[in-house]
């Protein structure tokens, strides 16, 4: 979507169901397509990498992490990553496929979460 005032394209008024602050302006698809490191990129990405997957499984498996980290893995074998911790956590071998955030010495920032083959 676009445009600079609420709703920013979402919506023919400006009257919606939830506000929208104007700081958001800078969250549209206009604003964010192209840009390394956007939420539309990583989403984007996220989507290109489940298009290319057959069979992502059955359930899954939890994974043992420190406090304030989540991990899980899929059938597939892709394992998840959330750091909703306060320290950058070492990522379990293997490839990475995508990061919301950019790593830290090869650890996962805090608020961040990566997928790994």
């Amino acid at each position: 979507m676009d445009g600079e005032d609420p709703p920013f394209g979402f919506s023919d008024t400006a009257d919606t169901w939830l506000p929208m602050p104007p700081d958001w302006s800078a969250l549209t698809v206009e604003k964010q397509d192209g840009v390394p490191g956007s939420t539309l990129s990583l989403f984007r990405r996220a989507i290109e990498l489940r298009h290319g997957r057959i069979d992502l499984g059955d359930g899954v498996q939890w994974q043992e992490t420190p406090e304030g980290v989540l991990a899980f893995r899929g059938a597939d074998g892709v394992t998840c990553v959330l750091n909703a911790g306060t320290r950058p956590v070492p990522l379990p071998d293997g490839e990475l496929l995508i990061a919301s955030e950019a790593l830290l010495d090869g650890a996962l920032p805090p608020d961040a979460a990566a997928w790994i083959r």
